[in-house]
Parts: C-alpha cells; sequence; structure tokens
C-alpha cells in the first residue's frame, strides 16, 4: 500500500467549508483527532476515504446528511461510539445516504450492537464491512431487506444469537463472511436461497446440527469455512456436487460416517480439510494428488497460525530471543479435541520451568509438517505416532537447552 506521511488533525473550525468538494481521499496516513461534523457542509461530497489513520471519537451522524454520498470508508483508526451509545446511532443516521454504496469501518474498536435500522439503508447499498470492531449481540432480522447487498462481513466480533432465516433474503449476496463470532444454533435452510453466493464463512463459532442438504443449490459457490464449529451428523451428499468449489474446510467440528465413494468433486479443488472430526473409512484414490486432502495429520498447521500471530504482534527477532512455555503453546494453540490425544508427558515440567526454545521447537513442528502433508493420504502419518515425536522433540530439545 502507497501512503503519505501526513500527520496531525483535520482543522476543527466549524466554519471552515468546501461546498465544491466531491472527493476526499486521505487514507494511509498519520492523522489523528476527531473526524470533522463540518464535512457534512460539503454537499457535494461522493466519495470519504480516511482508513489507515489515527482517527478517535465517533463517526459524525451528520454525514447523514450527504445526499449524494455513495462510498464511506473508514477502516483501521480508533473511532468509537457517541457517548457510550450502543445502539450504533451512526449507522441509522448514514441510512439517510440515498446513495450509499460502500460503507467500510472494520477494525475500528466500535463496540455497539447492530440496530434494527440497518434494514433502512438504500437499495444502494452494495458493500458493507464491519469486522473487528467489537460488534455484539445478534443480527437483525432487518439485514434480510437488503436486495442488492453483495459483500456482507462481520468477522471477528462478538456477534450472538442464531443467523437469521432472513438472511435468505439477500438474494444478491456474493461473499458472507460471519467467522470469529460466537454465533450459536443451526445454519438455516434459507441459506441456500443465495444463489449468487461464490464465499461462505462461518467458521470460529458455536454452530451445531448438520450442513443443509439444500446446500447444493449453491452452484456458485468457491470456498466454503465452516470448521471450529460444533457441526454433527454426515457431510451431505450434495455438497460433493459443487462443481466450483476449491477450497473448504470442516476441520474441527464432530461430523461423521463415511465419504461417498463415487464423490463427484469438481477438478478445480485445491484445498480440502476435513481433519479433527469423525469420519471414517478412506478418501477415494482418484482426490489424492487433487491438492491438498487433510486428515487427521494436521497438528503442524497449529504451530503455523501460532507463528503467524505472534509476528503480527513483534518483530521476529524478538519473538525467537525469548522462550516459549511449551504448555502455553499447546493450550493456546490446539483446540480441546485435540488434547485427548496428547498424552501428560508432553506437557511435563522441567524443574518448574517449563519451558523450551522457540525456535527449535517450531523448526521440528515445521518438519513434522512436511510429513503430515504428504499428497496421498496413506503416506501420512497417524496422530498417534505424531504425538510420540512431538514428546521426542520436546526432549532433545529439553537435552539439548543443558548441554
Amino acid at each position: 500500500m502507497f501512503s503519505n506521511s501526513l500527520s496531525g488533525n483535520l482543522p476543527a473550525t466549524t466554519g471552515f467549508r468546501l461546498p465544491n468538494l466531491q472527493g476526499l481521499y486521505l487514507a494511509a496516513n498519520w492523522l489523528g483527532g476527531n473526524i470533522p461534523v463540518y464535512l457534512s457542509n460539503s454537499s457535494m461530497l461522493t466519495v470519504i476515504s480516511l482508513g489507515y489513520n489515527l482517527f478517535t471519537g465517533s463517526i459524525p451522524t451528520s454525514l447523514g446528511n450527504l445526499q449524494l454520498l455513495r462510498v464511506l470508508t473508514l477502516p483501521n483508526n480508533q473511532l468509537t461510539t457517541e457517548n457510550g451509545n450502543l445502539g450504533l446511532s451512526f449507522l441509522t443516521a448514514l441510512t439517510r445516504c440515498r446513495s450509499l454504496e460502500r460503507l467500510v469501518f472494520e477494525n475500528n474498536p466500535i463496540d455497539g450492537v447492530l440496530p434494527s435500522s440497518i434494514g433502512n439503508f438504500s437499495s444502494s447499498l452494495q458493500t458493507f464491512v464491519a469486522s473487528g470492531c467489537q460488534i455484539k449481540g445478534p443480527i437483525p432480522r432487518e439485514i434480510g431487506t437488503l436486495k442488492n447487498l453483495n459483500f456482507f462481513q462481520l468477522s471477528n466480533n462478538s456477534v450472538n444469537g442464531s443467523i437469521p432465516s432472513a438472511i435468505g433474503g439477500l438474494e444478491s449476496l456474493q461473499r458472507l463472511y460471519l467467522d470469529g463470532n460466537v454465533l450459536e444454533g443451526l445454519i438455516p435452510d434459507e441459506i441456500c436461497n443465495l444463489a449468487q453466493l461464490g464465499e461462505l464463512s462461518l467458521q470460529s463459532n458455536r454452530l451445531f446440527g448438520p450442513i443443509p442438504t439444500c446446500i447444493g443449490n449453491l452452484g456458485l459457490l468457491q470456498k466454503l469455512f465452516l470448521g471450529s464449529n460444533s457441526l454433527n451428523s454426515s457431510i451431505p451428499d450434495s455438497l460433493w456436487t459443487l462443481e466450483n468449489l476449491f477450497l473448504l474446510n470442516l476441520s474441527i467440528n464432530s461430523f461423521d460416517g463415511y465419504l461417498p465413494s463415487q464423490m463427484k468433486m469438481s477438478n478445480v479443488m485445491e484445498s480440502m480439510d476435513l481433519s479433527w472430526n469423525h469420519i471414517e473409512g478412506k478418501i477415494p484414490q482418484k482426490y489424492g494428488s487433487q491438492g491438498r486432502v487433510s486428515t487427521k495429520c494436521d497438528i503442524y498447521s497449529y504451530g503455523i497460525m501460532l507463528l503467524e500471530t505472534i509476528t503480527r504482534k513483534k518483530p521476529t527477532d524478538e519473538m525467537f530471543a525469548g522462550e516459549l512455555s511449551l504448555r502455553q503453546w499447546v493450550k493456546a494453540s490446539l483446540p480441546n479435541k485435540v488434547m485427548e490425544f496428547v498424552d501428560g508427558d508432553l506437557l511435563a515440567t522441567k524443574d518448574g520451568k517449563n519451558v523450551i526454545d522457540m525456535q527449535g521447537f517450531l523448526t521440528a513442528i515445521m518438519e513434522l509438517g512436511v510429513e503430515c502433508s504428504a499428497e496421498l493420504p496413506e503416506e501420512r502419518s497417524d496422530i498417534k505416532d505424531v504425538v510420540v515425536k512431538l514428546n521426542k522433540i520436546k526432549l532433545q530439545l529439553l537435552c539439548s537447552s543443558q548441554a
């Protein structure tokens, strides 16, 4: 991303007027302070782009007066609710912008509840992105009135309740991301009404029950992520009829049954992760070389996940300068369903310290991952063998640290 280095605050004077201003593009700078209310005086504004700055305070409700506004993007700032108003009054105000097409305010500590007024947005609204905003409460059923919405993202919030059946009214929806929340209940059958859907991500929630058998109706679906839930029953045969599906993740659930011997899976499939379930039998041989088909040997992937998480928080050289508690690593990176395979010796302490060299441990995990990701399922290690090797890795590194 290209950026400037503008800093400071926008002029705060209420007398500041730009009556002919049509586009305000100030993204990717170091600007802070409040978003000035006087922007609403620029009645010709069609685009406001203030993302990737240091703006604080609330999103002015006066922006709802901009009748020509088409695009409002405010991601990655420090914007909050107005006077602790959990109702997100700025959203209600923006429903008055009858030309608004794109609304993006992800990665701000908004901390509020989606209001039912969300259903009052005009038919022009196509994109709504509010991931990582500390949004809580349920998804309003009024969402179903947004017939032309094609991108809806609420990832990594604290949205709870169930997925409303009204979501089936989003007949133009192409991308739906509700992952990383605390949604419960069943996946509603009405989700199969979204005939234009290309990507569906519901992973890392508390959903249970089966995948709707009508999933085969989503003929344009390319990416399906349902991992890390409590989904159960067998995988519906209709899922294997999706000819455009190339990324599939059903891992860390409670699916059972067998994979059909005559799976009619698309030739475009690149990655299929079925790990940490109760599926029995063999993966049909004809799919063995078709991308990466995961089984029970994905323990190394959690090491990669942890590495990525840590490197986002501090430079890599600092990370490797420290030590990591093995017990902390296991608890942080392995789901509960994996823990049942890990015996007590793996978590044993050494002189009360229970630490291990991070770089050496992760390197060993990556090497084990090469073996685990063999193309042919029958060439991959069994999970019990993986745990044995992990124990050996731990003991070898402990011994080397004492040398």
